[in-house]
């Protein structure tokens, strides 16, 4: 396995996170904004790959940043664990081609038509049998057993994707671990073959806290890439201040 490079941080409270959201748009979700920010995190890594000379020189890197990136968005089929039903794994996925702007067209406006975007995109997805379908061909080759076969699938239906961004809910209160309260709680995902980015979005006593997860060959800074996005929060909530 490739090495990782892995951070996290707390983005900001829930309540404060919904008011933002709700202030672009009351039909903006909180995943909708965790994939603006992961967006955003992209345009700017790419520039760094530009600016840097031992990347321009390969012949394998254009230097050119692209116009949409494919990333993956897990989706509950149930919507979250109902009553009376096991946790289990009932998550299904469909990827989704989201936006990176060009850096010559890169200004502080960028950042809210980017998330109205995005949450156009999301939402026209999640209505889409790619869940459901995903859940069932994911099922049925795991009860089958077929190792191989399983990995080919999951490179295979990645779609090319550079990243996967999931959202965990957690507890709404502060727990304590023998006695001791726990300050802080994410959550990591393990990355599948060929997606170098993992992006968890995790809800602890009213806190947001993001996890990266990278190969370090593609984002040898999580710490940076990981300031990247919440450096584009900020920006967000200063513009709708100031509308």
């Amino acid at each position: 396995d490739n090495e990782r490079s892995l951070s996290w941080k707390c983005l900001t409270t829930v309540d404060d996170a919904k008011s933002v959201t709700r202030s672009v748009s009351k039909q903006i979700k909180l995943n909708d904004l965790f994939v603006a920010l992961l967006s955003s995190a992209l345009e700017r890594r790419y520039q760094e790959l530009k600016d840097d000379d031992s990347y321009a020189s390969k012949s394998t890197y254009s230097g050119k940043c692209p116009s949409y990136v494919n990333v993956v968005v897990p989706v509950h089929l149930t919507g979250s664990i109902l009553p009376g039903q096991p946790i289990g794994n009932k998550i299904g996925a469909f990827v989704s081609s989201i936006p990176i702007f060009q850096e010559s067209q890169k200004k502080r406006s960028v950042s809210i038509s980017r998330l109205r975007k995005v949450s156009k995109i999301l939402s026209l997805h999640k209505l889409s049998t790619a869940p459901q379908m995903s859940w069932f061909i994911t099922a049925l080759i795991s009860k089958l057993g077929f190792e191989s076969i399983a990995k080919d699938a999951i490179m295979r239906f990645n779609c090319k994707a550079v990243g996967i961004v999931s959202n965990v809910h957690g507890f709404p209160y502060e727990i304590h671990w023998k006695g001791r309260p726990i300050k802080m709680l994410g959550a990591f995902l393990p990355l599948p073959p060929n997606v170098p980015i993992g992006i968890v979005a995790t809800s602890y006593d009213g806190n947001i806290i993001l996890v990266v997860e990278a190969d370090k060959r593609v984002v040898p800074d999580a710490d940076r890439f990981l300031e990247y996005m919440l450096e584009e929060y900020q920006v967000i909530k200063e513009q709708m201040s100031m509308q």
